[in-house]
């Protein structure tokens, strides 16, 4: 019974949870929010970041992984394609290592091809 209680509650939360990013000049936000309230944040600053990866997840879905130096890396699923573009964006303007793998240039080419 309170097991059930425990898993109904959780489930309940899981709904509320929100994950914001926020790609700055200098730095990235990550914010992990329930009802507005932070449970994680972080702040990663270009110094700190050794490169950022693109990769395809799954059959159409992107993924891109943002390599820390020392720390835990922040990887990025399920966002959309504006994010994505505004990582590309932030390591070109600051002058970060990106590495785009075969299969999600693929995938980019398929987006190209599919707003013409």
């Amino acid at each position: 019974m309170y097991s059930q209680l425990f898993v109904s509650a959780l489930i309940v939360l899981a709904l509320f949870i929100q994950v914001r990013v926020k790609v700055r000049g200098s730095n990235i936000v990550y914010r992990v929010e329930l009802w507005n309230a932070p449970l994680y944040y972080k702040t990663v600053y270009i110094e700190e970041i050794h490169r950022i990866e693109f990769k395809r997840s799954s059959w159409a879905s992107k993924v891109a992984v943002v390599r820390v130096k020392k720390g835990v890396n922040l990887r990025f699923a399920l966002f959309g394609d504006g994010l994505f573009e505004e990582l590309s964006q932030f390591a070109e303007r600051n002058g970060l290592e990106l590495w785009k793998s075969k299969d999600y240039q693929t995938l980019e080419k398929l987006d190209r091809n599919r707003l013409r």
